[in-house]
C-alpha cells in the first residue's frame, strides 16, 4: 500500500517482527528489534526503539521518546515528551504523564494517572499507584 512505501522511503527498518501496524507514525524513526503485535497510531518522530517487549500499544505519543528495555503488555495514551524509559517491568500503564519523566528500574504493575512533571522513579517498589503526585518528587 501507499502508506508503507512512505515508510520505506523515509523509515529505517532493521529487525521488526511481523503483526505491526503503522497508521500515521512520522519520519525519523529507527526500529532495531520491535517484538511483533505492536500497534502505533499517531507517534511523533524522532522516536527510537531498540528492545521492545510485545504488546505494545502507542497511541498519542509525542515526541522525543526513547525506549530501551520495555517490558511487554505497557500500554501509552497520552505520554508528554521527553520521556525516557530504561528497565520498566511489565504491566506499567501511563495515561496522563507530564514531560521529563524518567524511569529507570521501575517494578511491575506501576500505575501513572495524572504525575506531575519532573518525576524520577529509581527502585520503587511493586504495586505503587500514583494518582496526583506533586512535581519534583525523587
Amino acid at each position: 500500500p501507499i502508506e508503507a512505501q512512505v515508510w520505506q522511503q523515509r523509515a529505517l527498518w532493521l529487525t521488526c517482527p511481523p503483526n505491526v501496524l503503522l497508521l500515521t507514525c512520522p519520519p525519523n524513526i529507527l526500529w532495531l528489534t520491535c517484538p511483533p503485535n505492536v500497534m502505533l497510531l499517531t507517534c511523533p518522530p524522532i522516536v527510537l526503539f531498540l528492545t521492545c517487549p510485545p504488546n505494545v500499544l502507542f497511541l498519542t505519543c509525542p515526541p522525543n521518546v526513547l525506549l530501551l528495555t520495555c517490558p511487554p503488555n505497557v500500554l501509552f495514551l497520552t505520554c508528554p515528551p521527553n520521556i525516557l524509559l530504561l528497565t520498566c517491568p511489565p504491566n506499567v500503564m501511563l495515561l496522563t504523564c507530564p514531560p521529563i519523566v524518567l524511569f529507570l528500574t521501575c517494578p511491575p504493575n506501576v500505575l501513572f494517572l495524572t504525575c506531575p512533571p519532573n518525576i524520577l522513579l529509581l527502585t520503587c517498589p511493586p504495586n505503587i499507584l500514583l494518582l496526583t503526585c506533586p512535581p519534583n518528587v525523587l
